[in-house]
């Protein structure tokens, strides 16, 4: 067994229990509930990777990954190739942005030459070379398939004697003429989007160097055809010796069970190929900044993350990580150092949770937020339909008539019964669709149901729980297939998310385990239909 191989079948999911324990603290520490956001979010997801509570940040760790790419004999890039050569040399100085930044926050840097094309005579640098660079994308693939897993592995190799080390924060950079192209390249063959939302000006260019930069990608991906579902071939047929470093770091880092920092566009190109090799390298990624380059921020939005920062930076190297280790060593100071209720002598219950399922705004949200940026969700099926029985606690994934996976769920906790009008508790029941998709739900994934329904709507109006205003603007919502309104009596925010367990705990939504729910968003577009039976 390869070590590629080794490292996949090693990777496990996030702890659930002590998330849930994570933010059974943060849920009694003395602040409103919720009102620290997303540092929060930051705290748990430490706990499911350590598999701790509290933890705390001891040694950090920069990785940069340092290569040349022979695309740029192309002519179209403002750089001269050997440029690699010389910021590589500069990172092992106090001169450079990645260096400064790292110093700042008392982190280490891990400097490898995995194919630059030069040699050093610098100990601060470690020889990793597989060759002097890529071949010409543009003529031939860029490397093959065993130089694709040996730069892969180099990665893994390289977390793995870190972890040795008991680095327990680690970061993403890079270094290499030509690597926008790459990374660009890539993610035009896997999201099947134009070149004119996946290609951006890189280190600068001219308005003619641009328009060749985007000739060569259409001609690199047209001469090599990279197969979009083998990750390897497209890896090894357009893509560089540092992003397939990077990608090692994703799964060796999910291995070991380290928090990884995302940096910028080449290092985010990184994450998403580890991400199609295991699922469940994301959940110990940290995105730290949305890049400037256009790219980016498809990229997130296929691996469900939102950076936690918007500097509007573009020079890669690392340089986002630092900061993104400040937010994560906010977030664990709070979560060890703040008192609880009980310690200030304030009653919990005096405190309104004011959390919301943040749900996507829908100007800017609407519909499959999947088929927005990527032909579609990877496992799609046509006709596609849901049924829920709530009484066997069962969600049945349907392809038309025929039954295509089913799942155990949990309910509100006063699951019995039809939902009638705001905090109930209960789970409604009826002919719904799905209105809405949240990538960013507290939940891991969520999918809005379109409750309340006509029906609903209209025993609430001869109950006298709505006028015939907020009447009309439920029938007018669900008429023309839109979300209807959820800040009436009848209550809203009826969702399909993570965070199952085998018991009933939710305000009436319906809660799949973290695993199902990744399953679910990748078979179901707004507007799926919903059966929810007794």
């Amino acid at each position: 067994m390869s070590l590629l191989e080794k490292t996949l079948s090693e990777i496990k999911p996030l702890d659930k229990e002590a998330i849930e324990k994570a933010w059974e603290r943060l849920d009694n520490l003395t602040k409103p509930i919720g009102s620290l956001g997303r540092l929060e979010e930051v705290a748990a997801q430490m706990a499911g990777i350590t598999g701790k509570v509290h933890n705390s940040i001891n040694k950090k760790n920069i990785v940069i990954m340092c290569a040349d790419n022979g695309v740029i004999e192309e002519g179209y890039s403002s750089n001269p190739q050997n440029i690699t050569e010389i910021v590589t040399n500069n990172f092992t100085k106090d001169i450079t942005g990645v260096y400064v930044l790292a110093e700042m926050v008392n982190s280490g840097m891990t400097i490898i030459d995995i194919g630059v094309n030069a040699d050093f005579n610098n100990k601060k640098i470690i020889n990793k070379k597989i060759a002097y660079g890529t071949k010409n994308m543009a003529k031939e693939s860029a490397m093959t398939k065993e130089q694709l897993i040996q730069a892969i592995e180099v990665g893994i190799d390289t977390i793995d004697k870190l972890a040795i080390e008991k680095v327990d924060l680690l970061g993403t950079g890079e270094m290499g003429v030509g690597n926008t192209t790459t990374s660009a390249a890539i993610l035009t063959v896997l999201s099947g989007l134009s070149i004119e939302l996946t290609v951006g000006k890189g280190s600068g260019l001219t308005e003619e160097q641009f328009k060749q930069k985007k000739k060569v990608i259409e001609k690199s991906i047209e001469i090599n055809s990279p197969i979009k579902e083998d990750i390897l071939d497209v890896m090894s047929k357009v893509g560089g010796f540092d992003i397939a470093g990077l990608c090692g770091c994703f799964l060796g880092a999910a291995k070991n069970r380290i928090p990884i920092v995302i940096d910028g566009f080449i290092a985010s190109t990184a994450a998403l190929c580890a991400y199609r090799l295991c699922k469940y390298t994301r959940d110990f990624m940290i995105p730290s900044h949305l890049s400037k380059e256009p790219g980016a921020r498809y990229i997130m939005e296929e691996l469900n993350l939102e950076p936690y920062l918007n500097l509007e930076m573009r020079l890669g190297e690392g340089s986002g990580c630092p900061l993104a280790f400040n937010v994560v060593e906010a977030a664990l100071t709070v979560i060890n150092k703040m008192g609880t209720f009980e310690q200030a002598s304030l009653d919990k219950n005096d405190y309104v949770d004011i959390r919301e399922d943040e749900l996507c705004n829908e100007e800017n949200h609407s519909g499959n937020s999947k088929e927005l940026f990527f032909d579609k969700p990877e496992n799609a099926i046509s006709n596609v339909n849901i049924k829920v029985y709530k009484s066997e606690r069962l969600l049945e994934l349907y392809e038309g008539d025929k039954l295509i996976r089913r799942f155990k769920i949990a309910l509100g906790t006063n699951a019995i019964g039809d939902k009638e009008k705001e905090g109930d508790k209960k789970t409604p029941e009826g002919e719904y669709y799905i209105c809405t998709r949240n990538y960013k739900s507290k939940y891991t994934l969520s999918l809005g149901i379109s409750y309340p329904n006509i029906k609903d709507a209209q025993n609430g109006l001869n109950e006298k729980l709505i006028d015939k205003s907020t009447f009309n603007d439920i029938s007018q919502a669900i008429n023309n297939k839109k979300r209807p309104p959820w800040n009436t009596t009848l209550g809203g925010e009826i969702m399909i998310h993570g965070g199952g367990n085998s018991k009933d705990w939710t305000w009436g939504c319906i809660a799949l385990s973290d695993e199902d729910i990744r399953i679910i968003w990748d078979y179901v577009p707004n507007g799926t239909s919903i059966s929810i039976y007794h």
